[in-house]
């Protein structure tokens, strides 16, 4: 038992096991999420990915964004941006859940006890004048997303900037696994427009990624 807590009260110093202050229960620390994503980077799964993304980057001329979800955050697994255009970079783990198209997309198509439970715990912290800070609000929209499939995000992470997303899943258990997300500067589209011209681009896009991180 000693070594035992000598060598997790090691790996929580260093970073790789993460201790709830509350409960004293452990959990992966940012450590182990930065090393399971550099691992899954050099998988066959990311080069699938990856070649399916830059495909539809190719045609379209768009930055996008795949992201997985571990615990509490959102690491993005790859992207790929639009050249000469107004973009906004999430860091690589990311709590942004009311605020980005990623994380209502992935919000949205978890078990309903599950979203509403994590919902409630997020403070809608407001990033800019456009989010959603009211929980009645942001637990509608996230019903919303369920239904069409595809989240919005309208200048609420930073202005300017507009995004659609749309969740992948393990398509064995139909577990959300994450989210991919196409984003915009307002100089080139509305959102409106967005919808109109690109959502059955991402769905396709979300559906190709899920088979690729379901047969890893």
């Amino acid at each position: 038992m000693t070594s035992t807590f000598r060598y997790v009260s090691t790996l929580v110093q260093l970073g790789y096991l993460r201790r709830e202050s509350h409960s004293k229960k452990l959990g992966p620390g940012l450590q182990s999420i930065v090393l399971g994503l550099n691992i899954l980077r050099s998988g066959d799964a990311h080069r699938t990915i990856k070649t399916l993304v830059d495909q539809v980057h190719e045609t379209h001329g768009i930055t996008i964004d795949v992201a997985l979800a571990v615990d509490d955050t959102m690491m993005t697994l790859y992207r790929r941006e639009a050249e000469e255009t107004l973009v906004y970079r999430l860091p690589i783990v990311s709590r942004a859940w009311h605020t980005t198209a990623l994380g209502k997309a992935f919000l949205s198509h978890l078990p309903e006890k599950e979203m509403l439970a994590k919902a409630k715990q997020i403070k809608l912290v407001p990033k800019t004048p456009s989010t959603i800070v009211n929980r009645n609000k942001f637990l509608s929209e996230l019903k919303s997303i369920r239904q069409t499939g595809y989240s919005t995000a309208n200048e609420e992470y930073s202005p300017g900037l507009i995004a659609i997303g749309a969740p992948i899943f393990n398509l064995y258990t139909d577990e959300v696994k994450g989210a991919v997300s196409f984003d915009f500067s307002i100089l080139q589209c509305t959102l409106k427009e967005v919808e109109k011209k690109y959502v059955d681009v991402l769905k396709e896009l979300a559906l190709g990624v899920s088979g690729a991180i379901t047969s890893t």
